[in-house]
């Protein structure tokens, strides 16, 4: 399971409230060790949303918006400020309606040049999901 990346800092937190919804307390170390092995953070140290927006690197971005949505640095610059000051888990719908497209298309847009230019977390993401389905 992904939790979003601000709440690494919480781990042990996290991990404690799962193991009060197991009903079977007996076999707490066993319990412990499930979760630990299964609990994994997405990037980042904000939620999600945040950390796409506000990446450090926005050259995908650029390339990705002039090709498909034929805009410029300028106006990436523009939309990604704005969408990165919404507040929580707005800033997909604040980039949405700036470029007055439908929030799931320009959240797709936005995820992917956010993984283009930190392609370590995409594969790390991909390897954990592949690790527990093969």
């Amino acid at each position: 399971m992904f939790l979003d990346g601000d709440k690494l800092s919480k781990r042990t937190e996290q991990i404690s409230q799962f193991l009060k919804a197991f009903e079977n307390t007996m076999e707490q170390q066993e319990s412990r060790d499930w979760v630990e092995k299964r609990l994994h953070f997405l990037p980042g140290d904000k939620w999600p949303e945040l950390w796409i927006v506000a990446h450090s690197s926005r050259q995908p971005f650029y390339e990705r918006f002039r090709r498909e949505l034929q805009m410029s640095k300028a106006e990436v610059d523009d939309m990604l400020d704005s969408a990165s000051r919404a507040g929580k888990h707005d800033e997909f719908y604040e980039a949405a309606k700036l470029l007055a497209r439908d929030e799931k298309v320009v959240a797709n847009y936005l995820i992917k040049s956010a993984f283009e230019s930190a392609p370590e977390e995409s594969q790390k993401i991909v390897g954990i999901i592949k690790s527990f389905l093969g």
